[in-house]
């Protein structure tokens, strides 16, 4: 009897055990996020990614642990500390991969929904005639960097500084569908390039370059680069060319810093590029 007793106490306490995850979670609800049970290549991004704007990444920037960012349209969040690593899928990397940026379609393309903080210069530009979409017709790539000679053909679209067919150029103008836009520049004097008669059309321009071919077609003139610079902390890596192009257009508002960084030799993408754009036109 007592042997039978105790056999059936052991019994008891082992079911007791099985029972007791079951236990946990009634009492819990659900103690198993949904995503843990989805294989990861099958679930999208989670909801507070596509609600909210992460910027591209960057090479020149420093990222730390959780910070998140787009390239080549996917969401990456940084596991520690990191420069100059671009985001990719290989999970020993520093970067992890949260999944693909989702495309809405907006007014004129597929990747430009109408809600994003780019869209409406984009889509205002774009019924002025002053932007085009990218080569498929349907997408407008806004992550993507622009080069020299792509900003020169918006800014005279922007600012009807009308083509120039023949006549002086620069040596790299080249004869191709932005050559008579640097003609124009160049014969109107608005840009004097990047030196040797040469415009360098196809490197990506950055913030202060930007903001120098902008300065030169308005023909501005900075007054205080100095109270301009006073919020920002890099203020000392603009370029000696570039303080007066530089501080004119944070006066006017046409380009803004990010947060207390101008990030002056960063380089610009198409989204940013219309957005200035917008701000020196309406």
């Amino acid at each position: 009897m007592t042997e039978s007793f105790a056999f059936r106490r052991r019994k008891a306490s082992a079911a007791a055990l099985l029972l007791l995850p079951v236990l946990l979670l009634s009492a819990c609800g659900s103690a198993i996020p949904k995503e843990e049970s989805v294989p990861e290549e099958e679930s999208g991004p989670p909801p507070q990614l596509i609600d909210t704007v992460y910027p591209d990444w960057h090479a020149k920037d420093i990222y730390t642990e959780g910070d998140i960012v787009i390239h080549d349209g996917k969401y990456f969040r940084a596991r520690w500390w990191t420069r100059n690593d671009p985001p990719s899928e290989d999970s020993s990397g520093v970067w992890t991969c949260l999944g693909d940026v989702p495309h809405r379609a907006g007014t004129y393309f597929d990747d430009v929904h109408d809600d994003a903080w780019y869209a409406a210069a984009i889509n205002t530009l774009t019924e002025d005639g002053i932007l085009t979409g990218w080569n498929d017709g349907r997408t407008f790539q806004p992550s993507r960097t622009v080069t020299r000679a792509q900003f020169a053909v918006m800014l005279c679209r922007a600012l009807d500084i009308a083509p120039v067919e023949g006549g002086d150029n620069f040596s790299d103008a080249g004869d191709t569908w932005y050559t008579p836009y640097l003609a124009a520049l160049k014969q109107r004097g608005f840009s004097g390039g990047t030196g040797d008669n040469c415009f360098s059309p196809d490197r990506q321009i950055t913030r202060q370059e930007l903001c120098k071919l902008i300065y030169d077609a308005c023909d501005g003139f900075s007054e205080d680069p100095v109270t301009a610079f006073a919020p920002y902390t890099d203020a000392e890596d603009v370029s000696a060319w570039a303080i007066r192009p530089l501080s004119w257009c944070i006066e006017r508002g046409i380009l803004q810093g990010s947060g207390d960084r101008l990030l002056p030799e960063r380089t610009a993408s198409r989204a940013e590029a219309a957005q200035v754009l917008y701000n020196l036109r309406y």
